[in-house]
């Protein structure tokens, strides 16, 4: 049986969201799952929507802030500016595959 993109994307998407409201709290372990939801929806996505110079300067941003254990110069606001930069990226990355919040 095959599973149909729109079932691949959303399950993707949905792994994004729990390390995105996971990444406020405390960094996300990159764990296999998180890797390759990002790696499918890299591997799907519009190259003619770039975010930056790179089209995969999205993905690289998300997993970056979601996974690092200091985002910003000031500690006590990691938990805000991973939140941030990670929310960023990910609505680019849903841009990118044609995905909706």
């Amino acid at each position: 049986m095959r599973v149909k993109r729109e079932a691949l994307v959303a399950r993707a998407v949905a792994t994004l969201e729990e390390a995105l409201s996971e990444c406020g709290k405390a960094p996300v372990p990159p764990r296999p799952g998180l890797r390759l939801a990002v790696a499918y929806l890299y591997a799907i996505s519009d190259d003619k929507a770039h975010y930056g110079h790179h089209p995969r300067q999205a993905f690289d941003e998300f997993m970056l802030a979601v996974t690092d254990t200091k985002v910003t110069d000031m500690p006590e606001k990691d938990g805000r500016g991973r939140r941030a930069v990670a929310t960023a990226a990910y609505n680019h990355i849903l841009r990118r595959v044609g995905a909706r919040r």
